[in-house]
């Protein structure tokens, strides 16, 4: 029997797109942040040695790069799988000597040795997360500390439910970026860059309504069908003003909200369920904050996240 080769990252993410625009997610330097205080507060950093770290799917390489602004004295090895991604990692990184960038996928990767500190930023639910877990456990030393931020979604049972908030938390992002254009700006924008803006205004609150009443069906046709229209638009990387970044990050939402409905390259599942694995691959939680909700009050509802495991 033939195995059909999974879907790459690219074939459903415009990486292009998520070089630019990625950064202007609402959660995004929030979670570097927050990583940042959570490896300081753990692990000794201050002593002036190199402090040995692998980084798994570090994807164009912005949170690497805030990370060794808070955090200088990092020698990271970083891991990524996506062959567009890692143009860009290469590139961003420049010519750092505490950073070396490797193209391959982690799970596969034979590590030559264990290192104390192990990150992962925005990458984890790309990933078979038990398998992830576990490779994390092999290639960690004994006290080693796996950290990771990562969008969760709220907790579901069922199919049905877990689209539901899936569609849910990733218009929440969507809706906090949805910026008002004046007048005056938007009447110099591009002719496919009005259309989007237009799009994106109108559908967007429509598909949160549907989801929140559980029209499911017609939440989820109404994602598929704006994303055809966005990529029919054919836009290019380029913008006429910089308001238009806000919407074309909403793009790249919308991207992994359909690919994350099709259960391709975008697997997320809910806060308890991965600690529940991570204790199950032998980890200890030893720090958790919920650094940006999106639906639900309780620190393990949906939201940008950070976990600080630890080997035991």
């Amino acid at each position: 029997m033939t195995l059909v080769n999974p879907p790459k990252f690219e074939n459903r993410i415009d990486v292009d797109s998520y070089n630019w625009f990625e950064l202007v997610h609402p959660a995004y330097a929030r979670q570097c942040v927050s990583l940042a205080r959570m490896i300081r507060k753990h692990i000794p950093c201050d002593d002036g040695h190199a402090l040995a770290c692998m980084d798994v799917g570090s994807g164009t390489g912005a949170a690497l790069i805030m990370l060794l602004e808070m955090i200088p004295n990092l020698d990271i090895l970083a891991v990524e799988p996506s062959s567009a991604a890692f143009h860009y990692l290469k590139k961003n990184l420049g010519q750092r000597k505490n950073v070396k960038c490797v193209h391959a996928d982690f799970l596969d990767f034979e590590v030559e040795r264990r290192v104390p500190l192990i990150t992962s930023v925005g990458a984890s639910h790309h990933l078979h997360t038990y398998r992830f877990l576990k490779k994390a456990w092999d290639c960690l030393d004994v006290k080693g500390k796996l950290c990771i931020a990562d969008e969760m979604i709220a907790p579901f049972c069922t199919i049905e439910e877990r689209q539901r908030n899936l569609i849910l938390h990733h218009t929440a992002y969507m809706l906090a970026t949805m910026v008002p254009i004046p007048g005056a700006i938007r009447d110099r924008l591009w002719p496919q860059e009005k259309r989007l803006v237009d799009e994106f205004q109108r559908n967007v609150p429509l598909i949160v309504a549907d989801a929140y009443e559980n029209r499911l069906n017609s939440a989820i046709q109404r994602c598929r069908d704006l994303l055809k229209f966005t990529e029919e638009l054919k836009l290019a990387t380029w913008i006429s003003n910089r308001m238009v970044a806000f919407y074309r990050f909403q793009v790249l939402e919308l991207q992994a909200l359909v690919a994350g409905l099709d259960y391709e390259v975008e697997q997320k599942t809910f806060p308890e369920r991965f600690t529940q694995l991570a204790r199950l691959a032998g980890f200890e939680l030893s720090e958790h904050e919920r650094v940006y909700p999106t639906i639900g009050d309780r620190e393990m509802d949906a939201g940008t996240h950070v976990f600080v495991f630890t080997k035991p």
